[in-house]
């Protein structure tokens, strides 16, 4: 859930937005809320706290330690580190990237701002309320 929530959000984007890196230049000049949605939900991709997407990272990291997989967190530590590279580029282009040859664009559709708006809510609130989200998921396993 901590993944697919941003992950989501950013098909959505890039369904609205187009799926190249050159089609978000200058994204923040276009469709503000659009560029400053797809930093917070990149950021929770990262892994940046107090998003979700830090805490999925936690538990799933711990959980592989204590299980003795130190090796296999290692990698996936290092490869957290080699994918924020490519996100960033993302936000390097929607801040500060060329403009995008469709910079005419209209904006996001009602129902895209709408289910934008509301995965940024739930990538916050459940950041926030990662704690008690963990200890009541752990109730629902026998």
């Amino acid at each position: 859930v901590a993944y697919s929530i941003p992950s989501l959000a950013i098909m959505l984007l890039a369904q609205e937005n187009g799926v190249r890196v050159d089609d978000w230049g200058q994204l923040s000049t276009r469709r503000p809320a659009s560029a400053w949605a797809a930093l917070l939900f990149l950021l929770s991709l990262v892994g940046i706290p107090p998003l979700v997407g830090f805490f999925g990272k936690f538990y799933l990291f711990a959980t592989a330690i204590r299980g003795g997989l130190l090796a296999g967190v290692v990698v996936a530590v290092i490869m957290s580190v080699v994918s924020a590279g490519y996100y960033l580029r993302i936000v390097r282009a929607a801040f500060y990237g060329q403009p995008a040859e469709s910079s005419a664009a209209p904006d996001c559709s009602v129902s895209a701002n709408v289910a934008l708006t509301a995965l940024a809510v739930a990538v916050i609130a459940m950041g926030l309320a990662a704690g008690p989200l963990v200890e009541w998921a752990g109730t629902l396993t026998p």
